[in-house]
């Protein structure tokens, strides 16, 4: 049975690999490089007074400068190749501006394709402005005739050259953020595609396991055939088979939990309740597992303690997850401890452990989905790597945090918070809390 809880957590952790989550600041929502450029372009038309005003950017992949707003009735914008010798002639140069009649004197462009000077004249050219960032060519400016017919002044010509270099830096910043836009959406679609994964392999694997339950709980109770075994390893085997099936019982309810978590579909039930009366509860309820191990847990609450609004199962929940953790990695004969107290308008939660500790550089992963340390059990036998992380999911679905604090050698206090006088109103899935945040 170990070697499928280890194939099937190993394949967890490979089909899950949570995105960090990613925000940005609702000023970005201007950077719309489409947009920019269509404001740029305006700006640089009401500088020279032209309605000929072109913008060609670069296309480094496609080693081509692209129009920025197609001009043409069909949809399709200028394209210059980045081997015509005008392009090549504004890469090497530092000039801020050239005037095309000056250009055309040059000895490098008196034998210009065709198809590049029919591309300048339908666009009008009279100035060509490049667009540098760190001495590179980003785009060029290309500037039609002015509506008055008169020629570009000096006056005309600085202001462009200094629009210039807020175009570049602007368009610039502007593919930045499309390109993290779109990184961004590509990983919400792939966190999307886990969850829905999670949950239909959760549904999968929750009826064979149900059904191989059954077969191990009717095998107990089958008498043992007359086959030289003895009863005490029949026993054993069906012992085994029932223990690996709880687990991957166990796995697969926390693999659904997790998916609802990540897909936002898990709402609280809340009502008033009291978490010392919760904490008592769950601290019985696993009284056993610490017994087995000669562990004393102990439950010590502060009298009088105010009423939460909160959804107790889920409150227990987090308590069974971090209480179940504590008594896992304690060594035998060791010490439990939760304590209940307030910590001003907020109920405090702690559990304590005498165990091994946590290192420093581990204390910032606990929280992090399959972040397991198997190793470090004294038994050497791990969980399925979520329980701290619905933890922590469960605690901010309810407004608190929760944090842990651990000497290595000395043991750990993990804590966690619930904060007094929330609404009912307050009940929302914990990706809209998080986007909130």
């Amino acid at each position: 049975m170990a070697p499928i809880l280890d194939s099937l957590r190993n394949m967890i952790r490979t089909i899950l690999r949570e995105p960090t989550p990613t925000t940005r600041p609702p000023e970005w929502d201007s950077l719309d490089l489409p947009y920019l450029t269509n404001q740029l372009v305006n700006s640089a038309s009401q500088i020279a007074q032209t309605r000929h005003a072109t913008l060609l950017l670069l296309w480094p992949d496609q080693d081509v400068l692209r129009e920025s707003r197609p001009s043409l009735d069909n949809g399709e914008g200028v394209e210059l190749p980045l081997s015509s010798p005008i392009v090549r002639w504004l890469q090497d140069q530092d000039a801020p501006f050239a005037r095309l009649e000056d250009l055309s004197v040059l000895p490098q462009f008196r034998n210009i394709s065709p198809q590049d000077l029919a591309i300048f004249q339908r666009m009008d050219t009279r100035v060509l402005i490049p667009l540098r960032t760190l001495r590179s060519l980003t785009g060029i400016l290309v500037m039609g005739a002015r509506d008055t017919g008169e020629s570009y002044t000096s006056a005309h010509l600085t202001r462009l050259s200094r629009l210039s270099d807020t175009i570049a830096s602007t368009i610039e910043h502007a593919r930045m953020y499309a390109a993290e836009r779109a990184k961004v959406a590509d990983l919400e679609t792939v966190a999307a595609i886990k969850s829905e994964y999670i949950m239909a392999i959760s549904h999968q694997l929750k009826t064979p396991i149900s059904a191989v339950k059954a077969s191990a709980e009717m095998l107990a109770q089958e008498a043992v055939p007359d086959q030289g075994q003895p009863p005490e390893l029949h026993r054993r085997l069906v012992a085994a088979i029932t223990r690996g099936v709880d687990t991957l019982d166990q796995l697969v309810t926390e693999l659904t939990e997790y998916g609802k978590m990540q897909s936002a579909t898990l709402e609280l039930n809340t009502v008033e309740a009291s978490l010392s009366s919760i904490a008592s509860d769950t601290c019985e309820l696993l009284q056993p597992l610490a017994h087995d191990k000669g562990i004393q847990l102990t439950v010590d609450t502060t009298p009088h303690l105010p009423r939460a609004i909160m959804d107790p199962h889920r409150v227990q929940q987090i308590l069974v997850n971090l209480i179940n953790n504590a008594i896992k990695f304690t060594q035998d004969g060791g010490r439990v401890g939760v304590r209940v107290t307030r910590d001003n308008d907020q109920l405090l939660a702690q559990v304590q452990d005498n165990g091994p500790g946590i290192s420093a550089e581990r204390q910032p992963w606990v929280f992090e989905a399959f972040y397991g340390a198997p190793e470090a059990t004294p038994s050497g036998s791990g969980g399925s790597g979520l329980g701290l992380a619905i933890a922590k999911a469960l605690t901010e679905l309810h407004g608190g945090t929760i944090w842990v604090d651990s000497i290595e050698g000395e043991g750990s206090t993990f804590s966690f918070t619930i904060p007094l006088g929330q609404k009912r109103a307050t009940e929302r899935p914990l990706t809209a809390q998080r986007r909130a945040q």
